[in-house]
C-alpha cells in the first residue's frame, strides 16, 4: 500500500469520527458489513466514501464534501507537518550558551610539559642495536631472534637504555619547587618533564602576581617547547595537542639571560552527551578519566602478544627482557614503530574501545613581550600567567523527545481538534467497534 492509500484512508477515518461526533458511527462497521457482489465481499466504507464524493443532489451533500475537503487539507497539513518534526528532531540539532567561571572553582588537574627538541642521540642508539628512532619504541634491534627494549644483547635495564639513548635535559629543567616534576615518554619528541596537578596546588600566588606558574631552563644552547593540556585527554604517550591553540612556547639558544611572558586561557567545553559520542568520566567501567581507558585498551591489546607493556608507553608491568620473535610479536613491533613514525605529522591516538570525554578542556597560549636582564642561576625564566575566568561553552540538544512530543500535541489540536483525551475517546470506539465487528461477522469468506 502506498504512503497516498494510508492517506485516503486516515481522511476518511477521521470524517467519520469528526461528522457524526463521535455518535452512531453508522457507516463504521455497519450491518452487513461484508457482502457479496461481483463474487467478492466489497467494503461498504468505500462505497460510503465514494457515494459522498459523487453524490450531488442536495445541498447537504455538498456541504458534505467540502468539510472532507477541508478535513483531508488539515489531515494533510497535519503529516506534513509531523514529518519535519521528526525529521528534524533525528538530525540532533544543537545550541551552544556560554558562560564564565572563576579560575579557582576548576577541578580538573593541568599538566605543563617541557620537552626538549632534537634529543634522540643516533650514535648511543646505534651502539645499543637501533638503527633508527623508529626501531627503539619497536623493541626492534639488529639482532634477528629477539625484541628487547634492554639493549642488543638484553644486559640492560629499560632505564638505562633509555637515559642512554635520549639526552633529554631533564637535569636542567625546573621550577619554584626544586624536587617537582616527573619523568614521560612523549611521542614523537622523546622524553618530557612535566609538573602535573590540581589548580590550586600547581599555581603560586604573592602579593603582585595571581595563578602563575614558573619554568626555569638552564641551558644556553638547546632549544625547549612546553605544553600546556588537560592530562586526561591523551594517552600517557601523546600531549592533547589538538586542543592547544594560538601561540608556541619556544625557548631557544641564547648568550643572554631572558625571561618570557605567556597569558594563558582556559576554555571548558561541554559537548551534547545524548549524541553518543562522548562519555563522563568516570565512566561506568571504573576509568577516571579518557587517558585511563586508552591505558588498559592498550594492555589489553599488548599483554597477551608479548606478556609485558613496553616501558616508553607504560609503566605498569614493563618488559624487562627479551622477547623472542615470531609473527604475531614482529607485527605487534611494527604497530608500536609505525605509532612513533605517525605522530611526527601530528596523528593523534585514535581509541576504538574509549569515547573522548564530553568535558574537554581547551588552552589558548598568547605570547607577551620577553626582556633580557643581566642575572645568574639560569638562563630562561618562563612566566605563565593563567587568566582569572575559564570560559564556559554547553552544547546540547535544542530538540529534544519533549520538544517533539508538544509539537505533536499542539499540532494535533491546531489541524485535527484533537486532544489526549479526544484520542482515547477514539481508541474506546474503535476497539468496540472492532470487537462487535469480530463476534458478528464470523470468518471471512469468499465467493467463487
Amino acid at each position: 500500500m502506498t504512503l497516498a492509500s494510508y492517506y485516503i484512508y486516515l481522511i476518511y477515518y477521521c470524517h467519520t469520527f469528526f461528522f457524526y461526533n463521535f455518535q452512531g458511527m453508522r457507516i463504521f462497521f455497519p450491518e452487513n458489513t461484508l457482502r457479496p457482489q461481483s463474487s467478492i465481499y466489497r467494503w461498504p466504507p468505500i462505497d460510503n466514501l465514494v457515494t459522498k464524493f459523487t453524490t450531488t443532489n442536495t445541498m447537504n451533500n455538498k456541504f458534505h464534501r467540502a468539510k472532507i475537503l477541508l478535513q483531508a487539507a488539515a489531515l494533510l497539513a497535519f503529516a506534513v507537518q509531523m514529518t519535519l518534526a521528526v525529521r528534524y528532531y533525528v538530525s540532533g540539532p544543537s545550541m551552544v550558551s556560554t558562560d564564565v567561571k572563576a579560575l579557582a572553582s576548576m577541578e580538573e588537574p593541568l599538566q605543563i610539559t617541557v620537552c626538549k627538541i632534537d634529543q634522540f642521540n643516533f650514535t648511543a642508539a646505534e651502539k645499543h642495536g637501533y638503527l633508527k628512532e623508529g626501531n627503539y619504541y619497536g623493541g626492534e634491534t639488529d639482532n634477528s631472534t629477539f625484541l628487547s627494549w634492554t639493549g642488543r644483547n638484553g644486559t640492560l635495564t629499560a632505564n638505562e637504555t633509555r637515559d642512554s639513548i635520549f639526552n633529554s635535559g631533564a637535569d636542567k629543567i625546573g621550577s619554584k619547587d626544586p624536587s617537582a616534576g616527573s619523568m614521560k615518554t612523549v611521542l614523537p619528541l622523546g622524553q618530557c618533564k612535566y609538573f602535573e596537578g590540581p589548580l590550586g596546588s600547581l599555581l603560586y600566588s604573592n602579593a603582585h602576581w595571581q595563578n602563575f606558574f614558573i619554568v626555569y631552563i638552564y641551558d644556553k644552547e638547546s632549544t625547549y617547547e612546553i605544553f600546556i593540556s588537560d592530562p586526561g585527554m591523551a594517552p600517557r604517550f601523546q600531549l592533547a595537542k589538538p586542543l592547544i591553540t594560538g601561540d608556541r612556547i619556544i625557548v631557544k639558544p641564547t648568550k643572554m639571560t631572558r625571561i618570557h611572558y605567556y597569558n594563558i586561557f582556559l576554555h571548558e567545553k561541554k559537548l551534547n552527551l545524548n549524541d553518543g559520542s562522548c562519555t563522563n568520566y568516570p565512566d561506568q567501567d571504573g576509568h577516571q578519566n579518557f587517558a585511563e581507558c586508552v591505558e588498559e585498551e592498550n594492555a589489553r591489546k599488548l599483554l597477551p602478544v608479548l606478556g609485558c607493556n613496553p616501558p616508553w608507553m607504560l609503566n605498569v608491568k614493563s618488559c624487562a627482557k627479551k622477547l623472542a620473535k615470531n609473527t604475531t610479536i614482529i607485527a605487534m613491533a611494527s604497530w608500536l614503530s609505525l605509532l612513533h613514525e605517525t605522530s611526527k605529522t601530528g596523528y593523534h591516538y585514535e581509541s576504538k574501545m574509549c569515547l573522548k570525554p564530553c568535558k574537554q578542556i581547551f588552552v589558548r597560549i598568547k605570547a607577551s613581550k620577553d626582556s633580557t636582564i643581566n642575572v645568574s642561576g639560569y638562563v630562561h625564566k618562563i612566566n605563565l600567567f593563567f587568566d582569572r575566568s575559564v570560559q564556559m561553552e554547553n552544547i546540547v540538544l535544542a530538540y529534544d523527545w519533549t520538544s517533539l512530543l508538544v509539537e505533536m500535541g499542539s499540532s494535533l489540536g491546531l489541524w485535527l481538534g484533537l486532544s489526549v483525551t479526544g484520542l482515547f475517546d477514539i481508541l474506546v470506539l474503535i476497539l468496540g467497534k472492532f470487537t462487535n465487528f469480530m463476534k458478528n461477522s464470523g470468518p471471512l469468506k469468499i465467493s467463487t
